[in-house]
């Protein structure tokens, strides 16, 4: 509180300009009294009432008595200082505007005021007397913006300026060109925005309405409530109007609605182009539109084309062409087309609906063959999305290509006993689905059999866990022409055969299965035992009880049987007594049925035969047993590398045969099959379609006479393991 009294009472002091006794190092700066005389302003100065200053050029009376102080010049403190200038004159406005005349006037200014001045730029346009507060300027041109400054003066100076902008009437839209002089106040259009000159300035390039603010300002539009001044431009429902007198809007005094308020700025240029003839689609892909047209002519400059896209304007082009991209396949999309000239005149519209292109088909379905001695059918299901039709290749060369609703193709011309491989594509405008591959083959075949104990590639089939709808799908797809139905088993305990020993061998999907595969061309290999189930084997008494089941099951299916294989594993192939009452029922099989090959499939290890497979081989030997082919299951043996593990164990099945039967190389391979397992084995060994292929190759150069694999119903998509099989 002391603090707070002391210093008012300082404060109190200096105004009075008392001051306190100056300390002794003040001596040599005394401070002064300003009488009379405009001198410059300082701090630290007594000056007395009545005193006249300058500060910034401005003469300011001192009013009080006082010592001044940094923070106290004349125009920060009015209790202290007053101006001898007048007050800047308030409110200037326009009062009126005629197409050569501008109007203002002001509210009077305060202080002593002798008259005042109005300014445009650095020229003054008028001076008036203290009691005159208007001025009209006539003379000038349509259109034109002036920008003044009304100044009031007296012996001392002027005040400081009050602004008003004023546009005359008469303004007519006119385009923006490069190289155009425009001044202030010039109303144009530009990419269908209207805009007005600010700057009286000669255009270049770049400098575009938009791209140039300082130059010019984008017209706003009419708005409710607003203090509209005479010659102001707005914008309403598209056209453009200019205010006639001062007013505030209101409903009623809509621009389109009130003449004597507002009146319409006309176009220079008030003819349309000319209509876009012959807009079309030039092309499409699954994202794009391509649209040409016709080019349209204007009696001033043309400067462009709107494009529509459903309504909404996509861009704006010069030339006669456009194409429309990141569409969405198969969509209709509609166009509508108008020329626009410099003055922001449009034409007729032109439209048109134009689709996207699909996305390519999926791939034809279910493929199969028929053949002749000089040609080859090939049938397949429809294919899936937009089909224009389907092309049939051999290779890299086209042979056929059909319409969307034509499913067949004949290849004619062909020779007896050739093996053709195809490929079915279905295709539209944005190219073609992937392939279906098919191998066929001519009829006519004579002559020896190179390797008569050579079967056909056999994967093992089971209705167990699959449909024989499947069947023509795998066969037109994969070229497979044989197949290994498994398994034949004991039915109820007995010595009686049944599919997995439950299903009837007629009537049930097994059958149904086999009858599809023949009716394509096809031949089947029946199987009998398998890795688990109730086997015939120990449940038939004697050898001739085993050889009447399998013969029942050879009779009900006749021709279609080629070969029967037996899968000795588990009791048939540890138990030995099983094993050669299985081994004499072959005999028996074998003198029933001399044309239809005998195949032994038995478990390996990675180099060579179990004990149990080696006195296998050599008890059939013993007993005279005409087994055709020795098969290994080359997998569940800790395999690695599935691709050598399978040559090594099948080196190790060679050796044993040519040591038991006394054979060559080849006459051991002519009687030895591998059955692999497709994809990965119950034991984790991976067998990939690469590994596959080379297992095959090595199979066709050494001639083994059966190449198999556990099974179709494992295969992944395209079967392509059925598919290298087929090439065996």
């Amino acid at each position: 509180m002391r603090l707070r009294v002391l210093i008012l009472t300082v404060l109190a002091v200096l105004v009075t300009g008392l001051g306190p006794p100056a300390p002794a190092e003040a001596d040599a700066a005394p401070q002064t009294s300003v009488q009379g005389a405009a001198v410059e302003w300082a701090p630290w100065i007594a000056y007395t009432a009545g005193t006249i200053v300058t500060y910034n050029g401005v003469q300011y009376r001192c009013l009080v008595n006082h010592t001044s102080l940094p923070g106290w010049e004349p125009p920060n403190n009015t209790a202290m200082w007053e101006s001898l200038l007048p007050t800047a004159p308030a409110n200037p406005r326009v009062t009126g505007v005629t197409a050569g005349s501008v109007s203002l006037a002001w509210d009077a200014s305060t202080g002593t005021v002798t008259g005042y001045r109005v300014y445009e730029g650095g020229t003054q346009r008028a001076q008036v007397t203290a009691t005159t507060l208007t001025a009209t300027f006539s003379g000038l041109g349509k259109c034109e913006t002036h920008n003044y400054t009304i100044k009031a003066y007296n012996a001392y100076g002027e005040s400081v300026g009050g602004y008003v902008s004023a546009t005359t009437l008469g303004c007519v839209r006119v385009p923006w060109d490069p190289a155009t002089a425009y001044t202030a106040g010039t109303v144009v259009i530009y990419d269908g925005v209207v805009y007005q000159c600010q700057l009286s300035h000669t255009s270049m390039p770049g400098w575009e309405p938009p791209n140039a603010s300082p130059l010019w300002k984008a017209v706003r539009a009419w708005e409710l409530a607003v203090a509209y001044a005479a010659g102001t431009v707005v914008t309403y429902n598209g056209f453009i109007y200019q205010a006639l007198q001062n007013h505030t809007s209101a409903p009623a005094g809509r621009p389109d609605a009130e003449p004597s308020l507002w009146q319409r700025v006309p176009h220079s240029d008030d003819v349309d182009p000319s209509f876009p003839a012959n807009l079309r689609v030039t092309g499409t892909t699954l994202s794009s539109v391509s649209l040409a047209w016709d080019a349209s002519t204007d009696n001033v400059r043309l400067a462009g084309y709107e494009v529509y896209r459903n309504a909404a304007l996509v861009t704006t082009v010069t030339g006669t062409g456009y194409t429309d991209s990141g569409l969405t396949p198969s969509t209709a999309y509609t166009y509508m087309l108008r020329a626009r000239d410099s003055s922001g005149n449009r034409s007729a519209a032109s439209w048109l609906t134009a689709t996207t292109a699909p996305v390519a088909p999926g791939q034809p379905g279910n493929p199969w063959a028929t053949a002749t001695a000089t040609g080859i059918t090939l049938n397949w299901s429809t294919a899936g999305g937009v089909v224009a039709g389907y092309r049939v290749y051999e290779g890299a060369t086209q042979r056929a290509q059909v319409t969307a609703t034509t499913l067949t193709a004949t290849l004619a011309g062909l020779s007896p006993c050739e093996t053709r491989k195809y490929t079915i594509k279905a295709y539209n405008v944005s190219g073609e689905s992937p392939g279906r591959d098919l191998s066929a083959i001519t009829t006519g075949c004579t002559g020896p059999n190179p390797n008569p104990a050579k079967l056909p590639g056999a994967p093992y089939l089971s209705m167990g866990v699959t449909s024989p709808s499947y069947v023509p799908a795998i066969m037109g797809t994969t070229g497979v022409k044989s197949f290994t139905m498994a398994f034949i088993q004991s039915a109820g305990g007995n010595c009686s055969p049944a599919w997995d020993g439950a299903r009837p061998l007629t009537g049930g999907p097994d059958a149904a299965a086999i009858s599809a595969i023949t009716s394509r061309g096809g031949r089947v290999e029946i199987s009998f035992g398998g890795p688990y189930g109730n086997k015939l084997g120990p449940n038939c008494s004697t050898p001739t009880a085993y050889a009447n089941a399998v013969q029942q099951v050879i009779s009900v299916f006749g021709p279609a049987v080629t070969v029967v294989d037996f899968d000795m594993e588990d009791i048939e192939w540890g138990d030995y007594l099983v094993q050669d009452l299985i081994l004499n029922a072959l005999k028996i099989v074998k003198t029933r049925n001399p044309n239809v090959k005998i195949s032994v499939t038995i478990p390996t290890l990675k180099t060579g035969l179990h004990v149990q497979g080696l006195r296998l081989v050599n008890q059939a030997k013993a007993l005279g047993v005409p087994i055709d082919v020795y098969t290994i299951m080359a997998y569940d043996f800790g395999g690695k590398d599935m691709y050598q593990d399978t040559v090594n164990a099948s080196e190790g099945l060679k050796s044993t045969l040519k040591s038991v039967f006394g054979w060559s190389d080849a006459e051991a391979y002519a009687h030895m099959g591998i059955s692999g397992m497709n994809t990965m084995s119950n034991r984790g060994e991976p067998t990939t379609p690469a590994m596959w292929t080379q297992i095959r190759d090595w199979a066709r150069v050494k001639g083994l006479a059966r190449l198999s694999f556990w099974a179709v119903h494992r295969e992944p998509s395209g079967w392509p393991f059925s598919k290298i099989t087929a090439d065996f």
